[in-house]
């Protein structure tokens, strides 16, 4: 179900009207200033023309997240923060066509005043928020009436470019290398070595050795040092019409004794504390970067219901099983090598998926392993070896 073929006409027009006047006329954010209004903080957008935007308010930990159009940033100062209801600010080129300023608040707010001001070459969004004693910030979700006409055609255009490119009927079985973490969330961290930079060199490691036998293709969900959020990821092997999809982690656990290469399957229920530790600080990820991950729940809880979830999840359990068989008694391998906990990653209900622990940053002996390229090469070997058995298995060979 395409979003684009619910746009009314009238919204259509007014984005064509909108998108002329940006054209004509090239804005860009000049200034963002914070100061005080008696009790309250005042928080300020500059820009050259008006623009769409909204915004929303994140519990635990509290944020306020203002979205707009994806345009030119020319802010060279910073606000001085201190004394504010703001403890820090973040931008970022949140997806295509989007930007997004995440406000770290010092704690719960309410919202006093919501404005926009047009004048001559200067257009200002101004935002003013207030501490208040509940536990919880008042909820704020607002946004322009011309907000949505620019959201949708956005991800409309995106659609149209991904079907143009599936219309080359697939040849190869396609495999997704998920790299964990990623740009602003680091993962696990130990002194001189990151989480997101071992997890990603092995992806790209793994996909030229994949792509090397000629016979699968294979996507990465990140190429670089960029964030993509979990539920994205896993879209993102739908949309390529993947046939298997594999997150790559090397996490770090409370428990310096644990070592070993572990495969994670999707289950509502953990198969120990371990597992449902690891998939809650996995799935936590998104907070950084200002995702409602509560809005994610809805869906999956309704995903998980779905007869379809039940077939991929079988064949998820399938690879892990071929991958372990691979794995075991070649490389390092944890006492139970194949578990299960509710990641977020692998809830996609079209594509079988698994999650892939190389080893624990925290365990010695699988650090030095990580950082190894004996270690890192086997490991990849071994993991072609279970996609093979998988694929032979599935044409019935």
């Amino acid at each position: 179900m395409k979003i684009g073929n619910y746009i009314s006409v009238f919204l259509l027009q007014l984005l064509v009207l909108t998108t002329s006047y940006s054209l004509a006329h090239a804005n860009q954010v000049n200034d963002i200033r914070v100061g005080k209004q008696q009790e309250a903080t005042r928080f300020v957008l500059e820009l050259e023309q008006p623009v769409p935007f909204r915004m929303f308010t994140l519990n635990n930990p509290e944020r306020l997240v203002v979205d707009i159009p994806d345009i030119a940033w020319k802010v060279t100062s910073t606000p001085k923060l201190a004394g504010t209801a703001i403890k820090q600010y973040r931008t970022g080129l949140f997806k295509q066509g989007i930007t997004r300023i995440v406000l770290d608040l010092n704690g719960p707010v309410a919202l006093v005043r919501n404005d926009s001001l047009a004048e001559s070459n200067k257009f200002r969004i101004i935002l003013d928020i207030a501490p208040i004693t509940a536990k919880k910030s008042e909820i704020i979700n607002f946004e322009t009436s011309d907000w949505n006409a620019y959201f949708n055609q956005k991800n409309r255009v995106a659609e149209q470019k991904q079907e143009q490119k599936q219309t080359v009927k697939k040849k190869k079985p396609v495999i997704v290398l998920d790299a964990g973490h990623g740009g602003i969330d680091p993962g696990g961290v130990v002194p001189g070595v990151r989480e997101k930079d071992i997890v990603l060199s092995f992806a790209k490691l793994l996909k030229g050795k994949i792509e090397a036998q000629g016979k699968y293709k294979t996507v990465l969900t990140r190429d670089k040092d960029v964030y993509v959020p979990l539920r994205d990821r896993f879209k993102i092997a739908e949309k390529a019409d993947a046939d298997m999809f594999i997150s790559i982690h090397a996490d770090k656990i409370h428990v310096k004794s644990i070592r070993g290469l572990t495969i994670y399957t999707l289950s509502e229920k953990a198969s120990d504390d371990e597992s449902a530790a690891l998939a809650q600080q996995a799935n936590r990820a998104d907070i950084l970067v200002g995702h409602n991950v509560n809005e994610y729940d809805s869906v999956t809880s309704d995903i998980l219901i779905d007869r379809a979830l039940e077939a991929t999840t079988e064949q998820s359990w399938r690879i892990a099983k071929l991958m372990v068989r691979s794995l075991k008694g070649q490389v390092p391998i944890s006492r139970k090598p194949h578990r299960f906990a509710g990641f977020a990653v692998l809830k996609s209900p079209n594509v079988p998926s698994i999650l892939i622990e190389l080893g624990y940053l925290t365990n010695e002996s699988d650090f030095k392993n990580l950082r190894s390229k004996n270690f890192k090469n086997n490991v990849s070997d071994k993991l072609i070896l279970g996609i093979d058995a998988y694929f032979k298995e599935l044409a019935g060979q």
